[in-house]
């Protein structure tokens, strides 16, 4: 879908609003909210990859996966503030989302 926008000067602006919604937190506490870190959208690009780092302790790799599915729960990683990098293919092009995450327990 694109979106087509024209001021007052008849100037047109299109743009494609991203197909994905990321959450910036996940609260691993097993009451069904949250829990995961679920990227809404994320079955329209079966080949994604996505790297969590934590932050904390110096930008240190603690979950990779080749082709992500929404599962990842955070399990033995503490309280705190990560980071994320998602790699999509769209349209024969890798799109790179990156952004905070954090985790509260």
């Amino acid at each position: 879908m694109t979106v087509s926008i024209e001021d007052n000067d008849r100037r047109s602006t299109h743009c494609r609003p991203d197909r994905l919604f990321i959450p910036n937190v996940i609260t691993p506490d097993g009451d069904g909210k949250d829990d995961k870190f679920v990227i809404r959208g994320l079955e329209k690009y079966p080949d994604s990859k996505l790297f969590i780092y934590n932050l904390l302790r110096g930008g240190t790799l603690v979950y990779q996966s080749k082709n992500y599915t929404n599962d990842w729960d955070g399990q033995g990683c503490y309280q705190g503030l990560y980071s994320y990098i998602l790699e999509v293919k769209e349209e024969g092009r890798i799109k790179i989302y990156k952004g905070p995450l954090v985790i509260i327990r």
